[in-house]
């Protein structure tokens, strides 16, 4: 069995698009314009990763009390933070305790807490 996506109600479709194709270097496949909202599939390159974001102005977005995505990325840490502050967002410091490898975190706009660890 295999993960099709995970769905997450959105407050800023936008911003939360550019966090994911800017950051995590995901891309959109597809996107979706309804009556109701907007809904977005983002997936990485190799597509075993997918996300599905819905933004619909009646629907309340979600609560991310405890909720921490994890990503591996193929750049240092350092860079990963620099390029994080000249997008405008306020990442951790990276994080070193073994024997977990080190990582550093930031919030999406969304308010999910993120982590990266270098692969």
């Amino acid at each position: 069995m295999k993960l099709n996506y995970i769905t997450i109600f959105v407050k800023n479709l936008e911003k939360t698009l550019h966090f994911y194709t800017e950051l995590v270097n995901l891309k959109v496949v597809n996107r979706i314009h309804l009556p109701q909202g907007e809904i977005a599939f983002c997936t990485n390159k190799e597509e075993e990763t997918m996300l599905e974001f819905i933004q619909f102005p009646h629907v309340k977005p979600i609560h991310t009390s405890h909720m921490i995505f994890s990503f591996l990325t193929d750049i240092s840490l350092e860079l990963l933070r620099e390029q994080m502050i000249s997008l405008g967002y306020t990442p951790s410091e990276i994080i070193n305790q073994p024997p977990k490898s080190p990582y550093l975190k930031v919030h999406d706009p969304n308010g999910i807490e993120i982590e990266f660890t270098q692969k």
